[in-house]
């Protein structure tokens, strides 16, 4: 069994300091999890799991969520397991609410 693990990515995380190109780095966040995505498929994973602090806050615009769905989608029948962290963590009025309602990709 192949399984691909990963945590940390911080989808959304504001950057303060303002000599960081904040939406530099957050375009790079973005292409690093395509490329997590991208090995995935490469090595036929039989699970990815993606391990807390995915988001770095429980505030997710539907923007990003719609990027993340569409990248997980890619892995089509490969299941994903998303897990919550410190910054993203599971509780009332969060994004996880509505993925408990709505099946937002087959595969997560």
């Amino acid at each position: 069994m192949k399984v691909i693990h990963s945590s940390a990515i911080h989808f959304g995380r504001s950057f303060t300091d303002p000599r960081m190109p904040g939406d530099k780095l957050r375009a790079g966040i973005k292409s690093i999890f395509s490329g997590i995505i991208d090995i995935a498929k490469e090595e036929s994973a039989d699970l990815l799991i993606l391990a807390g602090d995915t988001f770095d806050n429980i505030d997710v615009s539907q923007n990003l969520l719609d990027f993340f769905i569409s990248e997980i989608k890619r892995l089509d029948k490969t299941p994903v397991m998303v897990l919550p962290g410190s910054c993203d963590q599971y509780e009332k009025g969060s994004f996880w609410e509505q993925w408990k309602i709505l099946r937002p990709a087959e595969n997560l």
